[in-house]
């Protein structure tokens, strides 16, 4: 392996084919030091690709949006915004009947 693949595997520098135009404000350097750090994610906030660890699913842009929200939030609209996000994860594992399956 010549030095500079050797470089990039032990600094977390990404090679170039895994960069895209624009993309560095939705990437996450921190994930590729991380032996599955260095995947090509698709963002369920923006549907813009972005650079992490392959559980990720929202770019750096749409999180820290998401955190700067939320720390703006009153402790009564986020106690709402909780209650919400309950009523609706209910919702959702009751249509897919999760809990209720029959017992062997």
């Amino acid at each position: 392996m010549d030095n500079q693949k050797t470089s990039q595997l032990t600094t977390g520098a990404r090679p170039g084919w895994l960069w895209q135009a624009g993309s560095a404000d939705r990437d996450w350097p921190d994930d590729a030091d991380h032996e599955n750090g260095n995947y090509q994610n698709k963002c369920l906030g923006c549907g813009e690709y972005f650079i992490g660890h392959k559980r990720r699913c929202f770019c750096r842009k749409c999180s820290d949006a998401s955190k700067a929200r939320w720390e703006s939030l009153t402790p009564e609209q986020r106690a709402e915004e909780q209650r919400k996000a309950d009523a609706e994860l209910t919702a959702w594992l009751s249509s897919q009947n999760i809990g209720n399956e029959p017992r062997r």
